[in-house]
């Protein structure tokens, strides 16, 4: 993108004006929070935003989007579901999506225009209900004591919906810590199909024992297998979905072999014939959900495990807590996480490992791209007996 054309000697604050608008577009603004994360080390990072123009900076609420109290209480409803009570700026919208459709930027509108968290974040700080700290791309959002009222959520000295605020009407608050982990999969697409997710697993074990499939094929046969074989279900239960969830987790996580290599499905590799599977392979892809809550820099210690088991699985009985655990192990002994003792949250790791090389790419969807070398065969990718 040029800058616009215009007379020679443009005045500075023009042209950092142009530079301010173009740092609110989504890529560039995804792209600049990434290279803070990775690389906070080496590069510095200022806020432009006092060198925009007032209009730029501050642009009015428009209340025939949303009145102004629905929106400041879908807000701190949105930030109360993260149980720190806080929340990075970035990671704010996928949370205001399962709390109103309205606030999805695919919807365009006001929703989609530049400067809408913000603007919306300054209607709930005037009213003394959260405040921000940090700089961009670093904005952190922290609930107060009045926020916290308003979402219905407990207080350091009160009880939920104490101080004459009743829980905002229309909002989902998670009646479980399960609930919760299973909103930000949700809000990301990520499934989880906890009910069938395992079964198609197993079905995709079972459509390798005869020989080669189509990489193509692989997913797609074994969940209408899994489709065939429950003929109660729901028929409106959304299988394609399923389809498409798992192959998603499997782009994320390639765990398919392919003349003994990795592939995940693209355009190019779809006719390619896979004869086997990863060792463990269906507790790495479980992973991947791990590591999105992980991402969204949800707390995860270890007496969060009959919690994380209930998400995944959708039960807390031992054999599932004890999966849930093998899960957070594997992506450990991968060297994706960091898992300190029992008190300490569970961290992405600080490095690169031999066994994770972690290239950013430039892509439609976005987001990280895990490379890993080749891994040893040992089986079929069933999960251990034991941790």
């Amino acid at each position: 993108m040029r800058p616009p054309a215009g007379r020679a000697g443009a005045s500075e604050a023009s042209a950092l004006d142009h530079v301010a608008r173009l740092l609110l577009l989504p890529a560039v603004k995804q792209l600049v929070a990434t290279w803070s994360t990775v690389h906070g080390d080496r590069v510095a990072f200022a806020p432009l935003a006092p060198y925009a123009r007032a209009e730029t900076q501050r642009p009015r609420w428009d209340s025939g989007f949303m009145p102004e109290p629905d929106a400041v209480a879908a807000v701190v409803k949105a930030i109360a579901h993260r149980p720190s009570r806080s929340i990075h700026k970035t990671d704010l919208r996928p949370l205001l999506e399962i709390v109103d459709a309205r606030f999805s930027k695919h919807a365009g509108g006001f929703a989609a225009s530049p400067g809408f968290i913000s603007t919306l974040l300054r209607l709930a700080e005037r009213q003394g209900l959260l405040i921000t700290s940090g700089n961009e791309p670093r904005v952190v959002i922290t609930l107060t004591d009045a926020g916290l009222r308003l979402a219905g959520a407990d207080t350091p000295g009160g009880s939920p919906g104490e101080g004459g605020h009743a829980p905002v009407a229309g909002v989902r608050t998670p009646v479980s810590r399960s609930d919760g982990f299973v909103d930000y999969w949700r809000a990301a697409n990520l499934g989880p199909f906890m009910t069938v997710r395992t079964k198609v697993y197993e079905e995709i074990d079972r459509g390798l024992e005869p020989g080669p499939k189509k990489l193509k094929s692989l997913v797609r046969e074994a969940v209408r297998t899994g489709r065939e074989a429950d003929p109660a279900a729901d028929p409106k239960f959304p299988w394609s979905r399923v389809t498409q969830f798992i192959e998603n987790l499997m782009r994320r996580r390639p765990v398919a072999l392919s003349g003994g290599e990795p592939v995940a499905l693209t355009w190019d590799s779809g006719s390619r014939e896979v004869t086997d599977m990863l060792d463990d392979w269906q507790l790495r892809l479980d992973g991947e959900l791990v590591l999105h809550l992980i991402d969204q820099r949800v707390e995860l210690r270890m007496d969060d495990l009959p919690d994380l088991a209930g998400a995944l699985y959708n039960g807390r009985l031992e054999a599932d807590i004890e999966r849930a655990f093998d899960v957070v192990h594997r992506l450990a002994e991968d060297g994706l996480i960091v898992a300190g003792g029992s008190l300490d949250w569970v961290a992405r790791s600080a490095k690169l490992t031999d066994t994770d090389v972690v290239s950013l790419r430039a892509t439609v969807g976005g987001g990280l791209v895990h490379e890993r070398p080749r891994r040893p065969v040992r089986n079929r990718g069933r999960p251990r007996s034991s941790p």
